[in-house]
């Protein structure tokens, strides 16, 4: 039987994993692609959404937004990236109480936490400045309180928790409509 503190020293080791990872090498020069949102998140905010409906973006700007009033404390390059490494260390913790409450064994949640520390798409996308990690995150919690509404659908603070990150992630990306699909599908299958 391993004690809680081995459980808990494991975790903590786990996701140092992760951070280290993706605080490597986050001055590494933006690309062409990253730089649409990085100087659109340096508008002026009474700039800013003007600038949004009459370009050719077609994200949602929650996460542009967020990225603006980041931008606010420092333009580093390192500074910008590590507001997407916060996004991609909130996936992978986001992800271990996911799969802990879908499985109930700590060996499978451990081993999820694991690959999600190293895996090369979720450390590239935590270091990315483009709004899919924090899609991820936001989607994922939404999840989580998602499974966590079909096991107790009368308490608030679930329903807020589900409709506020789904709220997130619809804002952040248009992805979510076929995610917030499938999950009804889910849902509505069993009735059939």
């Amino acid at each position: 039987m391993i004690h809680k503190q081995t459980h808990s020293g494991l975790f903590y080791l786990l996701i140092f994993l992760a951070a280290s990872l993706r605080l490597i090498g986050l001055d590494k020069g933006f690309s062409s692609d990253e730089l649409w949102l990085v100087n659109i998140a340096q508008l002026p905010l009474k700039n800013l959404y003007p600038s949004l409906i009459q370009g050719t973006s077609t994200f949602p700007p929650f996460g542009i937004f967020l990225v603006h009033f980041w931008t606010k404390v420092s333009t580093a390059e390192w500074w910008i990236r590590l507001y997407f490494v916060w996004f991609g260390l909130g996936l992978c913790y986001v992800i271990f109480h996911l799969t802990k409450k879908i499985f109930n064994k700590w060996q499978i949640s451990y081993f999820v936490l694991f690959l999600t520390s190293i895996s090369p798409l979720l450390i590239w996308t935590s270091q990315f400045t483009r709004s899919y990690i924090d899609f991820a995150f936001w989607m994922t919690l939404s999840l989580y309180f998602h499974y966590q509404f079909l096991h107790n659908p009368q308490k608030q603070s679930i329903q807020f928790g589900y409709i506020l990150t789904t709220l997130c992630s619809l804002y952040t990306s248009y992805m979510t409509v076929i995610i917030l699909l499938s999950k009804n599908l889910y849902m509505i299958i069993p009735f059939l």
